[in-house]
């Protein structure tokens, strides 16, 4: 993936049966990027009559703090709610990290599957940060991460 990359995941799921409670964004930060994310029911052609929404995520890198924006989304489609986990490629650990402004926990570990505690985890070997950021897609989120 290239610096400033922004990736979606989520578990395999039945199309059209089944929706995702929880999306992983991996962000590969550098300078200013930002990646649309395209919701529709998954099995109809509303689409075509604007029955669609995108979420959009911005990244914003200064070399001193990451800031990492997730709007709530916008269109005639209403997504699911849904929570958002975070993991983002770091050099090193932050100093902190804020949630819509306020810290949040460093955790003493973390499991991706399972994690439903808000706080952030650093794994050094991988140099991955991993977030677990308060709220859901009902709400902007906004991530403040400290060097």
């Amino acid at each position: 993936m290239k610096a400033g990359g922004i990736l979606p995941q989520q578990k395999v799921l039945n199309l059209g049966q089944e929706t995702a409670d929880t999306l992983m964004l991996e962000i590969f930060p550098d300078g200013e990027s930002s990646y649309k994310i395209y919701d529709d029911d998954g099995k109809s052609k509303d689409y075509e009559d604007r029955e669609y929404a995108i979420t959009e995520v911005t990244a914003k890198d200064d070399g001193e703090q990451t800031l990492i924006e997730i709007q709530s989304p916008q269109g005639g489609y209403e997504v699911p709610e849904r929570s958002y986990k975070l993991k983002i490629h770091s050099n090193k650990a932050p100093d902190q990290v804020l949630s819509a402004e306020d810290k949040i926990a460093r955790l003493s570990e973390w499991n991706s599957d399972t994690q439903q505690q808000n706080g952030w985890y650093y794994n050094e070997e991988e140099k991955i940060l991993y977030i677990q950021p308060e709220g859901t897609n009902r709400e902007d989120i906004v991530v403040t991460i400290s060097k």
